[in-house]
C-alpha cells in the first residue's frame, strides 16, 4: 500500500495521460450547472433583509449538497480511469443522481452538522469579541479559532473517503459510510493531510489565473484522491503480507 504523495501524484498523471479531457469536461458540466443555479438564485433572492440573507444561506447549503452529488460522479469517473476496468465515460458525472442522491445528501449533511458544531465555539467567541473588543476576548477568540479549525480539519480527514466508498459500497447507509471511512483512514490522517497540503501551490495558481486553472487542477486533485483511496482499499499481495509479518517479528 503506497501512500507517498509523490507516488500518488505520479500514478494520477500516468492514468490521466490521454484521458484528461474526460474528467475536465465532467468538471465543467458540474460547474456550469451549479453556477447557473447560483446565478438564478442570486437574481431572485433578497439580500437586503435578514430573512433574505438566511434564505440565501440555505440555498448555498443546498447547492453544496448538490455539488456533493456531482463529486460522487467525478469520483466514479476517476476510479474508472485509475482502475482501467472500462473506457471512461463523461456520463459517469450523473452517477450520483441515479438512485444514490438521497444517501449522498444525508451523508453530506451529517458531515456538515459535525463541522458546524465544531465551528460554534469560534462563532461564539467572535460575537463576544465584537461586543467587547478587549485583549482577553481576543485571546479567547484565537484559542477557539484554533480549536474549531483543528476539529473541522479532522472531520474532513476522517470522512474524506466517504464519497468514494459510496461507489464501491452502495448498500451502506450514511451512518455506516461515515464509520467505514473513519476506520479506513485511521492511522493515515497524516498522509491525507500532507496530500491536501501538497496542492496549496495549485490553489495559488487558480487564484492567479482568476479561476480558469481550476478546470485543469480539479481533475488532477480528484484523480490523486482516487489513487489514495485505491491504495487504502487494496489488499497487499500474499508475499508482501508475509514480508511485513516477518519484519514485525524481527522488530
Amino acid at each position: 500500500m503506497e501512500l507517498k504523495t509523490s507516488q500518488l501524484k505520479a500514478n494520477a498523471r500516468g492514468h490521466l495521460t490521454g484521458k484528461y479531457a474526460f474528467p475536465m469536461i465532467a468538471y465543467m458540466i458540474a460547474d456550469m450547472v451549479i453556477s447557473t443555479v447560483t446565478m438564478i438564485a442570486s437574481l431572485l433572492g433578497d439580500t437586503q433583509s435578514d430573512a433574505g440573507q438566511l434564505i440565501n444561506l440555505g440555498i448555498s447549503v443546498i447547492l453544496s449538497a448538490i455539488m456533493a452529488i456531482f463529486v460522487v460522479g467525478q469520483n466514479k469517473l476517476s476510479l474508472h480511469i485509475a482502475r482501467e476496468v472500462q473506457y471512461p465515460a463523461i456520463s459517469d458525472i450523473w452517477y450520483g443522481f441515479k438512485g444514490h442522491a438521497d444517501n449522498i445528501i444525508v451523508t453530506y449533511f451529517r458531515i456538515f452538522i459535525r463541522e458546524f458544531v465544531y465551528a460554534l465555539p469560534f462563532g461564539f467567541a467572535a460575537v463576544l469579541y465584537s461586543i467587547r473588543p478587549e485583549i482577553s476576548y481576543m485571546v479567547f477568540l484565537v484559542i477557539c479559532g484554533i480549536f474549531s479549525a483543528v476539529m473541522c480539519i479532522r472531520v474532513e480527514l476522517d470522512y474524506g473517503m466517504v464519497f468514494f466508498l459510496i461507489i464501491d459500497h452502495p448498500e451502506l447507509n450514511s451512518k455506516e459510510l461515515l464509520s467505514k471511512s473513519k476506520d479506513l483512514i485511521r492511522g493515515k490522517r497524516k498522509n491525507l493531510l500532507f496530500l491536501y497540503m501538497s496542492f496549496i501551490g495549485m490553489g495559488i495558481l487558480v487564484l492567479l489565473t482568476f479561476g480558469f486553472a481550476i478546470f485543469w487542477v480539479a481533475p488532477y486533485v480528484r484523480m490523486t484522491l482516487a489513487e489514495f483511496y485505491i491504495a487504502l482499499t487494496t489488499e497487499p499481495l500474499p508475499e508482501e503480507a508475509n514480508v511485513e509479518s516477518t519484519e514485525n517479528i524481527i522488530n
